[in-house]
């Protein structure tokens, strides 16, 4: 999923979408949330992808409850695979 995240390969939203949307569990809890809302990306991090791939993800899974816009990221933090495993 590496072409998902980091590889530009945004058309991976549908299927993995349908892959979730498969289980009865994750159907349940989008019917029951209100909103269904995607973490956001800081903005030098959005500029230099692309794209946010949670929304993506967030908008096939719930169109009418998907909602981009409920969060703000404020601060720019290191991405998470540059961490050290500790």
């Amino acid at each position: 999923m590496d072409g998902f995240k980091f590889g530009a390969q945004t058309g991976w939203a549908t299927a993995l979408a349908g892959v979730m949307l498969r289980d009865p569990l994750v159907r349940q809890a989008i019917r029951t949330c209100d909103a269904l809302v995607p973490m956001p990306l800081h903005p030098l991090r959005l500029a230099e992808r692309g794209y946010n791939q949670s929304w993506l993800l967030a908008r096939r899974l719930a169109p009418d409850k998907a909602d981009p816009h409920l969060l703000l990221r404020i601060r720019h933090t290191p991405a998470q695979r540059t961490l050290p495993r500790s």
